[in-house]
């Protein structure tokens, strides 16, 4: 197992995995991001090539490659392993498929069933001319894998069986369902329905989305998803995102749009950053996913009254979360798909010209006549999106346009919008995850200890030790505090070394920074000693004993005299 983690971490740097999940910007010899796993504005997410591990300064999550896709996808190592062997073609030890896990064999068989259903669509010529006439080429189909579930209540129960899996293992799949009338019966969940593979954010397939096809019960619904299960949150999965992620980050923003269709011709028109909510509400989780890659969502969903609602509640969470938030404005009647059809530039101009949600919302309430419809509107519509921004800064943007182009008095608007906020508890309230305080002496003493495992001087906690800022490091903290940094949990320890590295990597003489933090230690240490001292003598003073006067006199009088000498010697 370690010969293959080292194998994989020889083929695949930190940087390479991180950066398939998050824009990573150059920091020195380092690179930062906005941190996947806690809301911030400001990056406090470093990754170091040299040390190849990442670290977060707001949250204190730290690791390597295998860890941070473990907590990005939410999967335990042995998955994470399989995961980055495959992207590295490192080859592992085949496992008993006996001994396989719930999750191995549940996206086992979704992979046997997405085949299957392809299978299916090459040999279906109506479903395959119904694709051609939504404007889809064989390429597209084939590239997203599209398919075709036929009738019949336990074709793809039996084909799995007779392919070694379990009836459990195709249940936990989400691919059956147990009848009602007798739990013991189970059929096909997805029946004479065009196939539409999700995946993770790796590309494997973790469920499907069906559309029907060629049944005339109108009692059937359009459209059905995968349920709940060990692999499948339809709260965590965008469709497309797998393929569009990269170009998100490229282009620095994101498309988002309703159906399969409408992110199938997208891409088929060139416009890669394109995701799709498949008909299920947006959620926080769908715009952390979006939001490791780009600050910049265009929206463009249906201008019917399903449209705006989901619209409506997408804006909302977005503007919540950060996102600059642009709408795509489409002619009447048409959606993303209508669109590209008709011609992939207007498609392109559409995008191009979205504007923020608050300003077409504006603009559209300035052209309503009744006054009172205006401020319903208004109050309804808008003021709730400007609740949710967390700038106050860009709040006072939109109630100064609001101001400008329903012709309304400021204070009256930012009376209305402080009721909405403590009605609603709109409020923004940053999430909070500083680290427990700590004194000047401490944070200098994990500077230097940082520093040291940094430059891996630091050897183990029995060793004798080396160099003659290693022994006055050991001198000054004593025996005990020295013994202490080698039992701090390895994040600690990483954390310290992650921070010395960003403050002194490229210092021109990291000797000197070390001998200057000592330096700054030493007073440290002698100002303590002096507080206590004094103390001390005062206590002395006290008592009348004129023995110990005389004493912590002296001491006070060489600690003083130490302390100046300190400061000049660092001044100079």
């Amino acid at each position: 197992m370690s010969d293959s983690v080292e194998k994989i971490k020889e083929r695949l740097g930190i940087v390479d995995v991180v950066s398939s999940y998050l824009k990573l910007e150059r920091a020195g010899q380092n690179f930062k991001a906005r941190c996947p796993f806690h809301n911030e504005k400001t990056p406090s997410f470093f990754v170091s090539p040299s040390r190849g591990t990442y670290h977060c300064f707001g949250c204190n999550r730290g690791g390597d490659q295998f860890s941070f896709v473990e907590e990005v996808e939410g999967i335990p190592f042995l998955e994470a392993l399989k995961l980055l062997a495959d992207r590295a073609g490192v080859a592992l030890t085949r496992e008993d498929p006996k001994r396989k896990t719930e999750r191995d064999r549940a996206l086992a068989a979704l992979s046997a069933a997405t085949e299957y259903y392809e299978s299916q669509l090459e040999a279906n010529s109506d479903v395959k001319t119904y694709l051609h006439e939504r404007g889809l080429t064989p390429l597209t189909t084939g590239s997203f894998r599209l398919g075709f579930a036929p009738g019949g209540w336990r074709n793809m129960k039996e084909r799995l069986i007779r392919l070694g899996f379990s009836e459990d293992d195709v249940e936990r799949a989400g691919l059956i369902i147990r009848s009602p009338k007798d739990p013991k019966q189970t059929y096909d969940r997805f029946r004479s329905r065009i196939m539409f593979p999700i995946e993770d954010g790796s590309g494997r397939v973790i469920g499907f989305s069906g559309r029907i096809f060629g049944v005339t019960d109108e009692s059937e619904a359009k459209y059905i998803n995968s349920p709940q299960s060990i692999l499948f949150d339809k709260s965590k999965a965008l469709y497309g995102y797998s393929r569009a992620k990269d170009e998100m980050r490229k282009e620095n923003r994101v498309v988002l749009v309703e159906g399969q269709i409408d992110v199938l011709l997208s891409h088929q028109a060139g416009f890669k950053n394109t995701v799709g909510v498949s008909g299920t509400a947006l959620s926080p989780e769908h715009l952390r996913m979006m939001k490791r890659m780009t600050d910049n969502l265009v929206t463009a969903f249906d201008a019917d009254s399903a449209g705006i609602a989901a619209g409506a509640r997408a804006y909302k969470l977005a503007i919540e979360e950060g996102f600059n938030v642009t709408l795509a404005e489409l002619p009447e009647g048409m959606d993303p798909a209508d669109l590209v059809l008709r011609d992939p530039s207007l498609w392109r101009k559409a995008l191009d010209g979205a504007r923020h949600v608050i300003e077409v919302y504006l603009e559209r309430i300035s052209k309503v006549v009744d006054r009172r419809v205006q401020a319903v509107s208004l109050s309804r519509e808008v003021l709730p999106l400007v609740a949710r921004i967390p700038s106050r800064t860009e709040s006072a943007h939109f109630i100064r346009l609001a101001s400008s182009l329903l012709n309304l008095k400021e204070d009256a608007l930012w009376e209305d919008l402080e009721k909405i906020r403590s009605t609603t508890g709109d409020e923004i309230q940053p999430e909070s995850y500083a680290l427990p305080k700590r004194t000047r002496k401490e944070m200098i003493m994990e500077r230097i200890a940082g520093s040291m495992f940094w430059q891996g001087k630091m050897g183990d906690a029995g060793e004798s030790p080396e160099g003659e800022d290693v022994v006055r490091f050991r001198t000054l903290i004593g025996e005990e505090i020295w013994k202490r940094f080698f039992t701090l949990p390895k994040d600690d320890c990483e954390r310290m070394a992650f921070e010395a590295e960003l403050y002194y990597d490229g210092v021109g003489n990291p000797g000197k920074v070390i001998q200057d933090l000592l330096n700054n230690l030493e007073i440290e240490m002698l100002r303590d000693e002096l507080v206590v001292s004094i103390e001390r003598l005062r206590a002395s003073e006290r008592e009348d004993d004129e023995r110990e006067i005389k004493k912590y006199l002296e001491r006070c009088r060489d600690l003083s005299l130490r302390l100046s000498a300190m400061k000049e010697a660092i001044e100079v």
